[in-house]
């Protein structure tokens, strides 16, 4: 049995998905007030301070923040996805594991670099609101396996990178898959958006969107010229592995970006 975490248990909202939750669910609430009962676990906490968050998030699988989401409250978010977890909202559909897929326009808590981001997906019809930030491409070869990059030899990732000048979103793609795979991207198909919202941090308030794609590619000689010093051609069965997904901030975005490029 999952152990769902919900703040806000106390409010009018937060007692209805409490009652919801507890025939089916560990329920554990963070609380000023703690109210003790048998079947849920009361953590006393505040989330202006952030006192007993580091309490209530351990081995929580879920997190339902129906706390007003105040500046003070944002300090849940950097707990939460530490480690990875989802930030679901209510009236946002069923519970998931932190290790599914992302939903189109559902908000995942990341905490990256000493800042707190809200990362979410989106389709490819229309690219969210925000400042554009390049491509990143899930590069196949001709042999169906699929091509990371590295700068150490340790962290894995797809090629990507920002925009240079008036490129579109496919020039940058295709520029950064060259420069950074030594590969010639030879059809691209856009799968969607990842959007990232900065929302605690030196950064707060920007706002950063990545086109994403799918890329048939022909590998050229390795000659590395930039940042990039390692490249590996893997299995499609054996990528999340590599990418070490357990442990990836962006877990459900990278799953839904391979499930939309037909990899899983």
């Amino acid at each position: 049995m999952d152990t769902v975490l919900v703040t806000g248990g106390t409010g009018h909202l937060g007692r209805e998905l409490v009652a919801l939750l507890k025939p089916a669910h560990r329920v554990r609430v963070l609380a000023r007030s703690p109210r003790p009962g048998p079947e849920v676990q009361w953590i006393k906490g505040d989330l202006g301070t952030g006192l007993g968050i580091a309490e209530a998030v351990a081995g929580a699988r879920v997190v339902l923040h129906a706390a007003t989401l105040s500046p003070a409250a944002r300090r849940l978010v950097a707990v939460a996805a530490h480690p990875p977890g989802r930030m679901i909202r209510p009236g946002g559909g069923s519970l998931h594991r932190e290790s599914a897929a992302a939903r189109p326009g559902e908000s995942l808590a990341v905490h990256v670099n000493g800042q707190d981001w809200l990362a979410s997906w989106h389709p490819p019809l229309l690219p969210p609101d925000g400042t554009p930030h390049g491509a990143e491409g899930v590069c196949v070869t001709g042999d169906g396996e699929l091509v990371l990059i590295s700068q150490d030899g340790e962290r894995w990732s797809f090629p990507a990178g920002r925009p240079e000048g008036s490129e579109t979103w496919e020039d940058t793609l295709r520029r950064e898959v060259r420069e950074e795979a030594c590969a010639t991207v030879l059809r691209a198909r856009l799968l969607g958006f990842s959007r990232g919202a900065c929302v605690a941090g030196p950064e707060k308030g920007l706002v950063l969107v990545r086109s994403v794609w799918r890329a048939e590619v022909e590998l050229g000689p390795w000659e590395p010229r930039f940042e990039i010093r390692h490249r590996r051609v893997v299995a499609a069965a054996q990528v999340l592995q590599h990418l070490t997904i357990t442990a990836h901030p962006s877990a459900p975005i990278i799953r839904r970006t391979l499930h939309e490029a037909g990899i899983t």
